[in-house]
């Protein structure tokens, strides 16, 4: 899998390049309007998504057969980001795998163009479970594909040899074993958990993860753990095997009196204005974010293909930050330490609500208050920030 984010800058030079080649090719097509038939639109989709291609792939939207930039400016079947996701949420498909999708407009020449963002992920291939008609197309249970420049006919199956290599690729066979246990996490439902303590995979029970002991845990280091029911907290550390081999070790922690199994988060410290503070988080798709999501059994923040509304109105809830990529992280980083938002931060900090129950707890011990209350203060920072940035 090769996940590529990009800028609003990058992605305008990437399609000035694609208009210039004056060509289509295996990641990329361009369409004078936008579909008037959702059927032809899921269908371009799905060959894109199946397409054998490392990297980003392209739908762009407002350019002539003559590779000319006509734009988009009356154009009545026009969709956002929010259509394309509800078009692909509300069908059915296989495995419960949809491509996951952006959709950006851009200005080149005064004109706007639209851009279909279909990101590359390890969860090929993409097909319907359940056919879907509109006015005169249908897209049925077939494996589609893009061949250099062309789709596979939306009446017809991708070649056998093209569809034995997507489910190697889904499967991680082309992989090192560490780059496959990472892809097999985020179907955590492929894994057998009957014994709590030695998981492993369905299909490939040479993949195994092992829990070892718990020992206790406390406050001062784990101050996220009193906004459970129970602040009794345990820890571990767990084997991830291949084989008889032990590709990775890492620490887990058990919350709610060992109701609630996480990987350890990582810790932050900020230095604010002589201020120490910290606070405790995730990243999306690093290898303990996978495990995160596989150890919820994806019941969690977000399904794989998130949207960061969600996770705004799970903070309320959740005391532990979930970044979706360490640039996400970064950009909270900076917000965080620029002096710019002094005003808003101390307003924040003034204006946070810790509950009774969690103030009763630590109400003899100083240094647990400060950890305690760095959870919520930072929890709703977050919160903040995010809001912000959805409206960007």
């Amino acid at each position: 899998m090769n996940i590529i984010i990009i800028t609003m800058t990058d992605l305008k030079t990437i399609i000035k390049e694609l208009i210039a080649s004056k060509s289509e090719g295996i990641y990329w097509d361009f369409k004078r309007e936008w579909y008037e038939n959702n059927a032809s639109l899921l269908h371009d989709i799905l060959c894109m998504s199946n397409a054998e291609h490392k990297g980003n792939r392209y739908i762009i939207i407002g350019i002539t057969n003559n590779y000319k930039i006509l734009g988009l400016k009356d154009d009545q079947s026009r969709k956002n980001q929010g259509n394309l996701i509800s078009l692909l949420g509300s069908k059915s498909f296989a495995n419960d795998s949809r491509p996951e999708i952006e959709v950006n407009t851009i200005q080149i020449n005064r004109k706007q163009i639209d851009v279909i963002i279909i990101k590359d992920k390890p969860l090929k291939p993409y097909f319907l479970a359940k056919v879907y008609s509109n006015k005169n197309k249908k897209v049925d249970l077939y494996i589609y594909t893009r061949v250099g420049d062309t789709n596979t006919p939306i009446n017809e199956q991708a070649d056998q040899c093209q569809i034995e290599y997507m489910w190697k690729e889904r499967f991680g066979l082309f992989l090192p074993p560490i780059e496959r246990l990472s892809n097999l996490l985020i179907e955590p439902s492929e894994w057998s958990k009957d014994d709590y303590n030695c998981h492993y995979h369905k299909l490939f029970p040479e993949f195994k993860i092992v829990f070892g002991e718990t020992k206790e845990g406390n406050l001062i280091d784990n101050p996220y753990s009193i906004y459970y029911p129970s602040e009794v907290i345990g820890y571990g550390s767990v084997k991830f095997l291949y084989k008889s081999t032990e590709l990775l070790k890492r620490n887990f922690i058990n919350c709610d009196n060992c109701q609630i199994r996480l990987p350890e988060p990582k810790k932050e410290i900020v230095n604010r204005n002589d201020i120490r503070e910290c606070f405790y988080y995730y990243i999306k798709d690093s290898f303990e974010g996978r495990f995160l999501y596989y150890l919820k059994d994806s019941k969690f923040l977000y399904d794989y293909n998130d949207d960061e509304q969600d996770l705004i109105s799970e903070m309320k809830i959740w005391p532990l930050l979930l970044f979706k990529t360490t640039d996400d992280f970064n950009n909270f980083i900076d917000f965080v330490n620029d002096e710019k938002n002094n005003d808003k931060m101390q307003n924040i900090k003034d204006n946070v609500h810790i509950d009774n129950k969690i103030k009763n707890r630590v109400i003899n011990d100083e240094r647990d208050k400060k950890q305690v209350y760095n959870v919520s203060i930072y929890r709703e920072i977050y919160r903040f920030w995010l809001e912000q940035k959805t409206l960007v």
